[in-house]
């Protein structure tokens, strides 16, 4: 969830411009223009509207046989448990590594998108919003996206491979920010590979439902704690 795109105004990235306006506490000002938010992120905003989108893509997956593999793995439960644990782990260290090189690599431009990344991406969520955010992703987008889309489009291509890739590309798709933030689109892109490989090769949904959810709840929570740190230290 930390990777966002180089931005090509900014400074030292073979642009121009020479800071960020400061955004708005609900992020719906940047650079003196609206904040993007994809169709994911303006649904988690909001806890009433976390819960009920989790309650509409759950439900849609519960009426396609999307859940089945919740209890058809061969797996034992404590196993996947496990394995969803360490699958979120994984994934966010591989976040907290990327956003590293990135920091060295393109500081200073880097740090304030990375900023403003972070503002259209987590809004004004507070502890409520990320709870129901992580619920979403766990409860809602993997039964959708793992649990009915994926299996439905191997039968139908009758290739897995590219199941996961389609699959992957539509999940990319809903958490698409502007074209300013393309380097976290492809990033979703492979969160969705991952997750998509991971729900092939373990045959189970809690694996994925569990890593998702754990990625999302740490995600937004260093999102929100970067940004508050950030205006505790322009108030001082």
């Amino acid at each position: 969830m930390e990777v966002l795109a180089i931005d090509a105004e900014e400074p030292g990235l073979g642009g121009h411009a020479a800071g960020l306006s400061e955004p708005i506490a609900d992020g719906t000002q940047l650079h003196g223009r609206p904040a993007h938010r994809s169709m994911i992120f303006q649904l988690k905003h909001r806890w009433q509207s976390a819960l009920v989108a989790t309650l509409l893509l759950g439900g849609l997956a519960w009426y396609g046989w999307g859940w089945q593999t919740l209890w058809r793995c061969p797996l034992p439960i404590g196993t996947q448990i496990l394995l969803g644990l360490l699958v979120g782990l994984a994934s966010l260290a591989v976040d907290g590594l990327l956003h590293t090189l990135l920091s060295r690599r393109f500081s200073p431009g880097y740090a304030p998108l990375f900023r403003s990344h972070g503002v259209a991406v987590s809004g004004a969520m507070g502890p409520a919003e990320i709870v129901t955010g992580g619920l979403m992703a766990g409860l809602g987008e993997e039964p959708f996206f793992r649990g009915l889309l994926l299996p439905a489009l191997a039968v139908s291509t009758g290739h897995t491979g590219l199941a996961v890739a389609i699959t992957s590309l539509l999940f990319a798709s809903c958490h698409w920010l502007s074209p300013r933030f393309f380097g976290f689109w492809i990033w979703a892109c492979w969160e969705g590979m991952l997750f998509g490989v991971v729900f092939v090769m373990t045959e189970s949904l809690l694996v994925v439902m569990l890593a998702h959810a754990l990625h999302d709840w740490v995600g937004y929570a260093v999102f929100r704690w970067k940004y508050r740190l950030h205006e505790g230290e322009a108030g001082a």
